[in-house]
């Protein structure tokens, strides 16, 4: 008696079950998210449009050309304040393309391309469009983020990752039409990619990152250390000395040999090399995008060695938060340092996209915006997630487990603190305020 066709429908059906339940895990996880954003919006920018500007006139410090004048009254749903700085620029070449005065080749070009790709299906105003695009785009990121960490630390870890990530103060730009939701998919899949073996996945991500934003092109570091690990013999490992171990120790081992190693290297410089390739086509400049960078006169290469000059301009605060002499900013990166040792006990394999993401932008611009930068420096969350999950002691012990009551005590205490910084920056873009 042949039994083979009644266990293929059997195994049919498992199939089918299996799916429908991802599904619904996924559609769950959406939901979340976005049920999130929207009561978060609804809770900070319709209830601050019902209160006056509280009196932080002289906090402001806005003293850059290019920003937005303070409004007399607020009104949220005037497009015309989420299409400020870099917001307003990038629907600008989307709708318009490179044009105008040549600062305009600052902006990278993925960003309004895919706005413009969307523009031609899509009709509707571009500004809303972007806006939905970016949040969109982050609640894609929040899902890699929530699967990656749940299948190397499991499913609280990487609840209260996501919880985290989404409330960081900086995690504003998520919700504007700025280019840090598009990054941060790309981010997370060449971070998938490089720490669960995904090689296409990570080639992928590789090649775009430079055409979206600066930092991008530094993702090199991060996959020079996994070629290393993942190639190099464990006996000449076992032999170099302690600070290279450490080194070859902060990158991935993935399944890469030969041909596969020197494309995740080229990959990249491919998307540097394009985004030279099309300057050279908009501009007739291959180097106009860093040159349009003096007309901000921030970001220089040479200030990544000016070691003097980085530690005198981070003790020179000139407002509470402005453009260039930012406190908060300063705030900011001292977090960052505060936690690196905890990153490095608990996974030093994060270290290389902490200084990457973290302290290269500080460096370059001497910490301008530095609290925009620090929103795509991921191992935060995570090791924030780490600690509140007793996978890490407070002393940096890992595999420490503190009692369930403090540990909850010490994450809704991280989280409601990063709420309430959140709201502070919804409400300086609903006041026309410097946000970053």
């Amino acid at each position: 008696m042949d039994t083979s066709k009644p266990k293929n429908n059997y195994c049919h059906q498992l199939l089918e079950v299996a799916v429908l339940r991802l599904n619904i895990i996924l559609i769950y996880r959406i939901a979340i998210l976005l049920l999130c954003k929207v009561i978060l919006w609804f809770l900070v920018v319709v209830g601050l449009d019902k209160f006056p500007s509280i009196g932080l006139d002289s906090l402001n410090g806005l003293n850059v050309p290019f920003g937005p004048n303070p409004a007399v009254r607020h009104r949220i749903f005037d497009l015309n304040k989420y299409r400020a700085m870099d917001a307003g620029a990038y629907v600008r070449i989307a709708t318009d393309g490179y044009i105008g005065e040549k600062h305009v080749f600052a902006w990278y070009p993925l960003w309004p391309g895919l706005i413009r790709l969307v523009l031609k299906f899509v009709k509707m105003d571009p500004m809303i469009l972007a806006v939905l695009l970016s949040n969109g785009l982050s609640v894609v990121a929040m899902l890699i983020l929530w699967d990656t960490v749940k299948e190397e630390w499991g499913s609280l870890m990487a609840g209260w990752s996501v919880v985290l990530f989404g409330l960081f103060p900086g995690a504003v730009f998520f919700h504007l039409a700025y280019s840090e939701s598009l990054f941060m998919v790309l981010v997370f899949s060449l971070w998938r990619g490089l720490s669960r073996g995904h090689f296409k996945m990570a080639l992928i991500a590789s090649c775009l990152l430079p055409l979206t934003r600066g930092p991008g092109v530094f993702v090199l570091l991060p996959i020079i250390l996994t070629i290393v690990a993942s190639n190099l013999d464990p006996i000449i490992v076992a032999r170099i000395p302690r600070f290279a171990r450490f080194i070859v120790s902060c990158g991935y081992v993935m399944p890469i040999k030969g041909y596969r190693s020197i494309a995740l290297l080229l990959g990249p410089l491919v998307g540097w090399g394009i985004y030279l390739m099309f300057m050279r086509w908009t501009a007739g400049d291959m180097w106009a995008g860093f040159k349009a960078q003096d007309y901000f006169t921030v970001h220089s290469v040479w200030n990544l060695v000016d070691l003097p000059k980085f530690v005198t301009k981070y003790f020179q605060p000139v407002a509470l938060h402005t453009f260039s002499g930012s406190l908060i900013d300063r705030v900011a990166f001292a977090f960052l340092v505060i936690l690196i040792p905890s990153i490095v006990r608990f996974d030093r394999r994060m270290l290389p996209w902490v200084y990457i993401f973290g302290i290269l932008p500080a460096m370059s611009g001497s910490f301008t915006s530095f609290l925009r930068f620090e929103s795509t420096v991921f191992p935060i969350a995570i090791v924030l997630a780490a600690h509140v999950t007793g996978r890490l002691g407070l002393a940096g012990v890992v595999g420490a487990n503190p009692r369930i009551i403090q540990r909850w005590a010490m994450g809704m205490t991280i989280a409601i603190a990063f709420f309430l910084a959140h709201v502070f920056f919804c409400w300086r873009i609903v006041n026309d305020r410097w946000v970053g």
